[in-house]
């Protein structure tokens, strides 16, 4: 998977994802360090929008 929909991301960071979407998801986190980078990105941003 190149590419992962920032809808199932956001969905994931807040726990309302599918077994199909969370298993797609770790796939995608296993491609790349970069991958991980976005994650890690998004959820801080999300962290911020929560506090």
């Amino acid at each position: 998977m190149n590419y992962l929909q920032g809808n199932t991301l956001l969905r994931y960071l807040m726990n309302e994802c599918t077994a199909e979407e969370r298993e797609h998801l770790d796939n995608w986190l296993n491609e790349s360090p970069q991958n991980k980078n976005t994650l890690n990105y998004l959820r801080a941003q999300v962290n911020l929008l929560m506090a």
